[in-house]
């Protein structure tokens, strides 16, 4: 009896500090904490070398996206509308008529009237960057299930997209 009293007593202890702590939610990643008032007003860093005065040095300012988002985020939008059959929601991510080469031959998607020669068969996977030079060209898929002149083909594909003016477009799609 003295046992259980002495047991019951330590483990009311030992829960007593861990009950008394309020429970804190991470900190969320938007929130930003702020810079101590020092480092607010602080110039640039400098560098020298022996024999130089100082010269300051800044940084490139970060992008709010980087470049192969807009790109992914276009063609993302255009497969999904394609493959749904509602071509009007992918106007504002392709170009009026989009070419599909496909085993030899090559079908128009007419995204600007609604129509299309070839079916995307959802789901697609696996969508990676392509560069040239360093800039985007276009969108690997890994896989991708595409319906046209009474054939099916699975397989990869390149969509390519064309920026202008800040706005993405994809322009062409070649099945594999």
């Amino acid at each position: 009896m003295i046992c259980r009293a002495i047991a019951l007593s330590l483990a009311a202890l030992v829960a007593l500090p861990a009950a008394a702590q309020e429970a804190q939610p991470p900190p969320s990643a938007k929130e930003k904490t702020p810079m101590p008032k020092e480092a607010q007003g602080a110039p640039p860093a400098t560098t020298t070398t022996p024999g130089t005065t100082a010269e300051p040095t800044t940084a490139a300012p970060p992008t709010d996206r980087p470049d192969w988002k807009a790109h992914v985020d276009a063609v993302t939008t255009f497969l999904k509308a394609w493959g749904h059959g509602k071509l009007e929601d992918a106007k504002a991510v392709a170009a009026d008529k989009v070419d599909l080469k496909m085993g030899g031959k090559t079908y128009t998607i007419d995204v600007a009237s609604g129509k299309a020669d070839a079916k995307i068969l959802l789901p697609f996977r696996g969508l990676s960057a392509i560069r040239e030079d360093g800039k985007m060209k276009g969108v690997a898929v890994n896989e991708i299930k595409v319906s046209a002149g009474g054939e099916e083909k699975t397989g990869k594909a390149k969509v390519m997209t064309d920026e202008t003016g800040g706005t993405v477009k994809v322009t062409s799609v070649e099945v594999e």
